[in-house]
């Protein structure tokens, strides 16, 4: 199983603006022909694990497109507070169509010495 872990550092929690993270992961495979092709490969669940102690802040994109949305306009995205000192899972199914990259900040606070990690889990291509 194909899995990436991605860590958002104290300093990016601390600056208080929004940090990308890409959850994609582009793979050479190979096609039903035999034929050598990159595939995009995208997470069947996320993980975000913050042991930052402070509440942060997440938003998942599926597309480009949707990310220059918000950037155009971010008063039509609310993000999904992850609690101070817990976990939270996203499976395939809350996180429809694709998890192609994850915006995370912190809005307010200090973070302790760490930051957090954001788990991607089972990545499949996207059919």
């Amino acid at each position: 199983m194909k899995n990436k872990i991605f860590p958002v550092t104290k300093a990016q929690l601390d600056a208080h603006t929004v940090t990308i993270v890409t959850t994609y992961l582009d793979i050479a495979d190979t096609s039903p022909s035999g034929a050598s092709e990159n595939r995009r490969y995208y997470p069947r669940k996320i993980n975000f694990v913050n042991t930052s102690g402070i509440d942060v802040k997440a938003n998942i994109f599926s597309s480009d497109e949707e990310i220059a949305l918000y950037t155009a306009d971010s008063t039509n995205y609310d993000f999904f507070t992850i609690p101070a000192a817990t976990s939270l899972i996203l499976t395939a199914l809350v996180i429809l169509p694709t998890a192609y990259k994850v915006l995370i900040y912190a809005p307010t606070g200090s973070s302790a010495a760490v930051g957090m990690t954001i788990e991607c889990i089972g990545y499949q291509p996207n059919r």
